[in-house]
């Protein structure tokens, strides 16, 4: 039987959340672990691979380490003791993590929770002439 996942965002603003589930009928035999799968979506609409990110007995775990401007795609799957639950696709929920967002602060440039930023220079040019600078986060800068 699929897992239902519950109350998935579409949209967030922070590099994590708590992607919660249904606990699923377990035909006849208990149900010995739930298993989170992630993997990217590209601009093009093409998936990777699905990575297996944790298993447990809980109806919920809490998704870290997301990369800004990513869309990601999930799906749980149940386990008993005759083998892992079918997946369904109507199941599978997307999730795009936002952008950060700059902002100004008493003239200075600062990045959501006003953590302050800075230009930092960080390539030159092998002529000299040219710079690329690269905006940091104050913090250990």
């Amino acid at each position: 039987m699929p897992v239902q996942l519950l109350d998935v965002p579409d949209k967030i603003d922070k590099c994590d959340f708590l992607l919660k589930w249904k606990e699923t009928r377990d035909n006849g035999a208990p149900i010995t672990k739930y298993t989170v799968y992630q993997r990217t979506v590209n601009r093009n609409g093409e998936v990777q691979l699905w990575k297996r990110i944790h298993s447990s007995l809980k109806h919920e775990y809490h998704v870290l380490n997301l990369e800004r401007g990513e869309v990601y795609e999930f799906k749980v799957t149940a386990t008993n003791k005759i083998g892992e639950g079918m997946e369904d696709q109507q199941y599978f929920k997307k999730v795009k993590v936002e952008a950060g967002k700059f902002s100004f602060l008493n003239g200075k440039l600062m990045f959501e929770k006003n953590l302050p930023f800075k230009w930092r220079k960080s390539y030159e040019c092998i002529c000299q002439h040219c710079q690329i600078f690269l905006l940091c986060p104050l913090i250990n800068y």
